[in-house]
């Protein structure tokens, strides 16, 4: 039992965390670090339904066009060859960083509990050495 909670504590330690744990100022930079994460998130999900419309309209324009004219201009088949590999890159970008904001707000809330359960872990232990 001892090795495990040396381990542990030696684990919390190497990741800059005290065992008996977080401060204010550590949980305080974990939710500035969030926050920057959803909003980083949140402005990509934008770019992304505005580049995803912009491809939209401009096939849309490229089958009015060809409608009233019988021919597609050539910019327009660019714009949106063009337009389609930036929506693809943009989805994937915006599924990357909403996978991080997750995985890090995850992880936030696992250090925490970890942290909780040491400060009772201890608190248990120091009332039954009372006994």
């Amino acid at each position: 039992m001892a090795n495990k909670k040396e381990f542990r504590n030696e684990l919390l330690k190497q990741n800059g965390l005290d065992p008996h744990g977080i401060s204010a100022e550590d949980r305080q930079a974990l939710r500035r670090i969030l926050k920057r994460d959803r909003a980083r998130a949140r402005r990509m999900k934008w770019i992304t339904a505005a580049v995803w419309a912009l491809l939209l309209a401009a096939i849309l324009i490229g089958a009015v066009s060809k409608r009233m004219q019988g021919d597609i201009g050539h910019y327009t088949i660019v714009a949106v060859v063009s337009l389609y590999w930036l929506a693809i890159v943009c989805t994937i970008s915006l599924v990357v960083r909403s996978w991080i904001a997750r995985n890090r707000e995850s992880q936030f809330h696992h250090t925490e509990i970890e942290a909780r359960l040491a400060r009772v872990e201890e608190e248990l232990k120091r009332l039954s050495q009372q006994d």
